[in-house]
């Protein structure tokens, strides 16, 4: 079976100017990308807000399963609400999702990837090339999907008009796939061996709660995540 099925999601909150394609292809042609190392990356965190979060996350942990600490609830999420938050969604707003047609398009090439663009922003959503080129367009899949979106860039970028070369997409691996990744990586790290009477692997862990679960590439991912947290 293939097939491709589509949402489109509205951002709320940003600058416009955020969307404009061309800091992005200057840096691209500048090969900025090469001085953006681990370290660079690391040192943006701010180490401080990073270790309260993770503080606080502990005591949401312990205060959700000691009832001896439940009335702690009302101050914990406070402090998640306001003191620890950076970017937070304003009261009471619903993520405006519209599902988009389906299709027979098999995602799997590159090809197929530059299909699907174009069956989503011409036909559906009924954009014209220059429309489209003109700014950027953030394009979220799994690992695999999003592999074959950026060989469709690496094809297409000798192409000198702006709209074939798809520069202007900006593929993202969505967040519950990168998860789904770490899960399946946290379960193959410390599975340990089975029979095992080491309390610190998590076959043992789930043995002993009776779960049904394997290291492998895609585990059930609820019953992992309950599994690891």
């Amino acid at each position: 079976m293939s097939g491709t099925a589509s949402t489109l999601v509205e951002l709320i909150g940003f600058d416009e100017i955020a969307f404009d394609p061309a800091p992005v292809l200057d840096a691209r042609a500048r090969r900025l990308r090469v001085a953006l190392t681990p370290q660079v990356l690391w040192d943006r965190i701010n180490q401080k807000h990073l270790s309260s979060v993770m503080a606080l996350h502990c005591l949401n942990f312990l205060v959700k399963n000691c009832v001896a600490l439940s009335g702690l609830y009302e101050y914990v999420n406070t402090q998640f609400r306001t003191t620890f938050a950076i970017h937070r969604m304003p009261d009471g707003h619903q993520t405006k999702a519209h599902p988009l047609s389906s299709s027979n398009i098999n995602e799997g090439s590159a090809e197929g990837c530059r299909a699907v663009l174009e069956d989503i922003l011409l036909r559906q959503l009924n954009l014209s090339r220059k429309a489209i080129e003109a700014s950027l367009t953030l394009v979220g899949g799994n690992l695999g999907s999003i592999e074959k979106v950026r060989a469709l860039i690496s094809l297409s970028s000798s192409c000198p008009h702006g709209y074939s070369a798809f520069k202007w997409v900006i593929p993202l691996v969505q967040l519950w796939h990168m998860g789904w990744a770490d899960l399946s990586r946290i379960l193959a790290t410390f599975w340990g061996k089975s029979m095992s009477k080491d309390p610190s692997t998590l076959w043992h862990n789930s043995h002993q709660l009776h779960r049904n679960l394997k290291p492998q590439d895609r585990p059930e991912y609820y019953p992992t995540q309950q599994l690891v947290f």
